[in-house]
C-alpha cells in the first residue's frame, strides 16, 4: 500500500524560474567600491603621506583588502553559472555543468523531466549541501576582514612600542648640564623616530578598520545575494518533491522494478483522484463509477479484486436501495487493517436547526471489512465485517428532525428554610413518596435563592415552601416552577411578576400531597 504522490507530468515553466540575477548585487557592490574610490581621491595627500609612515605594514593591508574584495564579488558573480543551469535544465537544455549545484546535478541529469520526482530528504541534503558551500565561502570573506582588523591593531601597537622605546632613548641621551641650545638641537635632531613610529601606529589603524569596514560591507552584500538563491532554490526543489512511499525508511534504496511500479501506482492515483473531482456534483451511479474505477486500475491484480467486490454488492442491492446506496471514492477509513470494502452511513434527509439554518452532523455509521484483524492477535483466518454507529450524532440528528424529547422531570424538592425542622420537611417528602412522588428535601445550609436554583438544576417541576409564616398559619406554599418559566416569558415587568406571583399556591399542610398531585397531573 502506497501513500499518495505527487507529481509534474511537463517541466517547470521557464516563468516560473524567475531567479533573481546576481548583477544587481554586483551593481550595488560596485557602487560602493566607487563612492570609497572616491573618498579616497579627495583625501590622497594625507592618505599617501599616511601610508608612506609603513609602506610594508600598511601594503600588506592594502593586499589583503584587495584579495576580500576579489573574493566577495567572486562569490556574487558564481551565482550566474548555478542560475543558467537550473534554468536550462527546466527547459531540457544544455548548458556547463554547476559548481554548488553538483550533487543536484548528479541525481536529475539521468532522469526525464515528466518523471522526475525528489524525497524530502534528498531535496533537504541538497539545500543544506548548497548552504554549506556558500558558507564556506563567506568564511573566507570573513576571515579577511578579521584579519585586516588584526593587521591595524597590530601595527597600531608596534607604533606605539616604537614610540615608547625612541623616546626613552631621547631622554637617555640629554644632557642638562651643557647648553641649552646645544640640548634643544639634540632633541630636535632626534624627535623623528618616535614620531615615525606614531605615525605608522595610527596609519596601520586607519587602513586596517577602514579596510574592514569596506570588506564586511561587500560581505553583506554578497550573503544577501546568496540567501536569496537559497530561498529560490528552495521553491524550485518543492515543485520536484514527493512523498516517501511507506515501507522504505530515508536509508533503503528502492529497486528498480519496484521504483517503476510505484510511478505506475502514482499515476493510477493520480487520475482516481481526477476522477473524484469529476464525479462530485453528478448523479451517483455506481455502475458508471465501477466501470471507470475498471479502466483505471482494472490491470492491476488488487484493482481487479477491488472492482469486483465493489461489483458484487451493487447487483446484490434491492431496487429501492439503489438511489441512497451507491459507490463512493472519497470514503478512507484506517487503512491498517480493512481488507475489504469500507462503507459509511450518512443521513438522507436535511436537518436544520431552529434557526431554519441547515445542520450537518456527518456521517452516523461506517465500518468495512477485515478478515485479518482476528488473525493478527489468534493465529486463525475468521472472516469479519464491522459497524459502529455513532449514537451520539444520531441522536442529535433524531431531537434536530422531531425536535428535542421531552426533558424528564426531576423529584419535587422541599425546600430546607429552617434547620430546626429538618423533621417536618423529611415528613413532607416521606408523605410524596408514599404516594408515588419522587421528592426530596434540600440538604445544606444555603439561602432561599441557592435553593431555587438547586430545584433548576434538578430540573424539580414544583418546590415545597413551608417556612416560619407558613408554619404559623398551618399552610405550606407549593411553587410550579415549570408553569413560572412559561409565564415569565410573558410578563416583563418585575414588580408585576413579585405582586400577581402567578405560579405558587398556598393550600393547608393536610392538602399538600393532593396539589402536588394535581400539579403534576397536569404536565
Amino acid at each position: 500500500m502506497v501513500q499518495s504522490v505527487e507529481t509534474r507530468e511537463t517541466p517547470l515553466d521557464p516563468l516560473i524560474l524567475d531567479f533573481a540575477r546576481p548583477g544587481r548585487t554586483l551593481f550595488w557592490m560596485g557602487f560602493v567600491l566607487v563612492q570609497a574610490a572616491i573618498l579616497v581621491a579627495v583625501f590622497w595627500v594625507p592618505l599617501e603621506t599616511a601610508f608612506r609612515y609603513n609602506p610594508i605594514f600598511n601594503g600588506v593591508i592594502v593586499a589583503v583588502l584587495a584579495v576580500g574584495i576579489l573574493v566577495a564579488m567572486f562569490q556574487v558573480a558564481r551565482l550566474n553559472r548555478e542560475i543558467r543551469w537550473l534554468q536550462a535544465f527546466s527547459r531540457n537544455e544544455s548548458a556547463p555543468p554547476p559548481r554548488l549545484l553538483a550533487p543536484l546535478a548528479r541525481q536529475l541529469t539521468p532522469l526525464d523531466h515528466r518523471s522526475m520526482q525528489l524525497t524530502p530528504t534528498a531535496a533537504r541534503a541538497i539545500l543544506d549541501g548548497v548552504q554549506i558551500r556558500l558558507d564556506e565561502q563567506r568564511d573566507l570573506t570573513r576571515y579577511l576582514t578579521g584579519l585586516l582588523v588584526f593587521l591595524g591593531l597590530l601595527g597600531t601597537f608596534w607604533g606605539l612600542i616604537g614610540t615608547i622605546r625612541a623616546v626613552a632613548e631621547i631622554v637617555a641621551g640629554l644632557e642638562l648640564g651643557g647648553d641649552p641650545l646645544q640640548v634643544f638641537l639634540a632633541l630636535k635632531s632626534r624627535i623623528e623616530e618616535p614620531l615615525g613610529a606614531m605615525g605608522t601606529a595610527f596609519s596601520t589603524s586607519l587602513f586596517g578598520l577602514a579596510g574592514s569596514l569596506l570588506l564586511g560591507l561587500l560581505d553583506l552584500q554578497a550573503g544577501h545575494a546568496a540567501n536569496r538563491f537559497t530561498n529560490q532554490l528552495e521553491e524550485w526543489l518543492a515543485g520536484w518533491v514527493r512523498l516517501k512511499h511507506f515501507g522504505w525508511s530515508e536509508e533503503e534504496s528502492t529497486p528498480a522494478y519496484l521504483a517503476a511500479l510505484l510511478d505506475q501506482t502514482a499515476e493510477s492515483l493520480d487520475k482516481l483522484r481526477r476522477l473524484m473531482q469529476e464525479q462530485q456534483g453528478v448523479e451517483r451511479d455506481s455502475a458508471a463509477t465501477l466501470a471507470r474505477i475498471a479502466a483505471v486500475l482494472g490491470d492491476t491484480p488488487s484493482g481487479s479484486v477491488g472492482v469486483e467486490e465493489l461489483s458484487s454488492i451493487d447487483r446484490q442491492l434491492l431496487d429501492r436501495h439503489r438511489k441512497s446506496v451507491f459507490v463512493d471514492l472519497s470514503i478512507i477509513r484506517g487503512l491498517e487493517y480493512y481488507t475489504g470494502p469500507v462503507f459509511e452511513v450518512d443521513l438522507t434527509f436535511d436537518l436544520r436547526d431552529e434557526k431554519g439554518k441547515p445542520v450537518s452532523v456527518g456521517s452516523v455509521g461506517g465500518g468495512g471489512r477485515y478478515d485479518g484483524l482476528v488473525q493478527r492477535f489468534k493465529g486463525v483466518e475468521v472472516p469479519a465485517v464491522g459497524i459502529s454507529v455513532g449514537v451520539s450524532r444520531l441522536l442529535a440528528a433524531l431531537e434536530l428532525k422531531r425536535g428535542a424529547a421531552t426533558q424528564a422531570n426531576g423529584p419535587v424538592v422541599v425546600l430546607a428554610l429552617d434547620k430546626d425542622q429538618m423533621a417536618d420537611y423529611q415528613r413532607m417528602a416521606a408523605e410524596l413518596r408514599a404516594a408515588g412522588v419522587k421528592a426530596e428535601v434540600y440538604l445544606g445550609g444555603a439561602n432561599f435563592a441557592k435553593q431555587m436554583k438547586y430545584a433548576d438544576k434538578r430540573a424539580a417541576p414544583v418546590a415545597v415552601i413551608c417556612g416560619e409564616d407558613e408554619r404559623a398559619k398551618g399552610e405550606v406554599t407549593i411553587k410550579d416552577l415549570l408553569l413560572g418559566a412559561e409565564l415569565s416569558k410573558k410578563i416583563e415587568d418585575n414588580a408585576e411578576w413579585r405582586e400577581s406571583q402567578p405560579a405558587q399556591k398556598s393550600v393547608a399542610r393536610a392538602l399538600l400531597v393532593e396539589e402536588v398531585k394535581r400539579i403534576l397531573a397536569n404536565k
